[in-house]
């Protein structure tokens, strides 16, 4: 169960509550309050849009409204937007992705931009847990909590969620589409493109995606560009921050981090601000730093795995062991594949084995290896030093 996200940052940004009724029965015109408001026909679409409820058809340019359950893997909006229509979705609300009684905080309450600041689920190059949509059998594209863009193509538009497994899944989200015919001299444009951004949101999936792929440069040049546009969200600082860490420029990282840090309204996102910069000032030796940072960051999020894990190797950069050994046992309890098991396996045998508390090293490196082939040798190698200097 969710087996796939554990061992990448999680997080999520602040949303605008939109507090209207929603009904899980089709779409909701703002023109004609519900299934049976005015302007209702069978005959074709005005503004870029045909929208399909039944035999029905609306022509009303307008406001719908839809409720995106998270147990579906689509959901259709029985809207039909033409070539050249402006598309505006903003999503609010939470979800659950696991049982009630499942210890990490980051499948419960997850919001439409997702519980993870990384790739997965059933799109591997969208947020896991995230809204996404999908316009007739075109590409399928990031939503989160916003975005806004013109149409190259002409078909259903239909809204799910990134997870491929759905039968613990409880909740929807509120969404909200407005569809409008585009100026002529906006309807080649293509979503997302660099210095064509509508929104915060395309910004962030665009650069996500640059830094998924290692191109961190390109990345942070995408976001100054937002930025440069008036586009102002904490998220844009914080992914800024995770470029500058992964290109190994730790102060700008670190600046970018303390900043988004500031900015943030969700405590998700806060947690990973915090994690990346205790990570940040860990790489340039400034491990008390580290420490002050990440113990917030798991105050924040206690049953976060991600914070538990790198706070533990930072007790152990810091000669810290016992409370190491304890971080790493929470991270064990936590995990739920076998690379999180072999990893908080071989940290807590090697924190046992620096202790002098040998039989609990070994025990616990000979667990490790019993859950995975030791990728690069380092486990082996601290094993075999472990039974010399036991004298076995």
């Amino acid at each position: 169960m969710k087996r796939a996200y554990q061992n990448i940052l999680s997080a999520a940004v602040f949303c605008i509550l939109i507090t209207l009724p929603f009904f899980d029965m089709g779409l909701i015109n703002t023109a004609g309050f519900g299934q049976g408001g005015k302007g209702r026909n069978s005959s074709g679409s005005t503004s870029g849009v045909s929208v399909a409820t039944a035999n029905d058809q609306w022509t009303d340019p307008g406001v719908y409204f839809k409720r995106v359950r998270a147990n579906r893997a689509w959901t259709s909006t029985g809207l039909r937007p033409q070539p050249g229509s402006i598309v505006k979705i903003k999503a609010t609300g939470e979800v659950e992705v696991a049982p009630p009684d499942h210890p990490n905080r980051k499948f419960h309450r997850v919001p439409p931009e997702g519980a993870n600041f990384h790739p997965g689920g059933d799109q591997p190059k969208i947020w896991a847990l995230s809204l996404m949509g999908q316009i007739g059998n075109g590409a399928v594209f990031p939503i989160g909590t916003t975005v806004e863009f013109v149409t190259s193509r002409g078909g259903e538009l239909r809204l799910g969620i990134n997870d491929w497994h759905l039968d613990d899944n409880t909740g929807a989200w509120n969404v909200t589409i407005e569809i409008a015919e585009a100026p002529s001299d906006q309807r080649k444009t293509r979503l997302p493109t660099p210095g064509k951004l509508r929104s915060a949101a395309e910004a962030v999936h665009s650069a996500f995606g640059l830094t998924n792929e290692g191109k961190h440069t390109e990345a942070i040049g995408f976001l100054e560009h937002a930025e440069g546009l008036g586009l102002k969200e904490p998220k844009i600082q914080y992914l800024k921050g995770v470029a500058y860490t992964r290109s190994g420029d730790f102060e700008k990282a670190i600046a970018e981090l303390t900043e988004a840090g500031k900015m943030g309204v969700s405590i998700p996102l806060i947690a990973n601000c915090l994690l990346w910069r205790g990570y940040a000032y860990k790489q340039l030796g400034k491990l008390e730093e580290a420490l002050k940072s990440l113990d917030e960051a798991v105050r924040l999020e206690p049953g976060h795995i991600d914070q538990v894990r790198e706070r533990g190797r930072t007790y152990m950069a810091l000669g810290r062991f016992e409370p190491a050994v304890g971080d790493f046992t929470k991270q064990l309890e936590a995990a739920e594949d076998d690379g999180e098991r072999f990893n908080a396996l071989h940290w807590r045998g090697y924190a046992y084995d620096r202790l002098g508390k040998n039989e609990k090293a070994l025990a616990d490196y000979d667990a490790a290896l019993l859950v995975l082939e030791d990728p690069d040798g380092v486990l082996t190698e601290r094993r075999k030093k472990l039974i010399e200097r036991m004298g076995q």
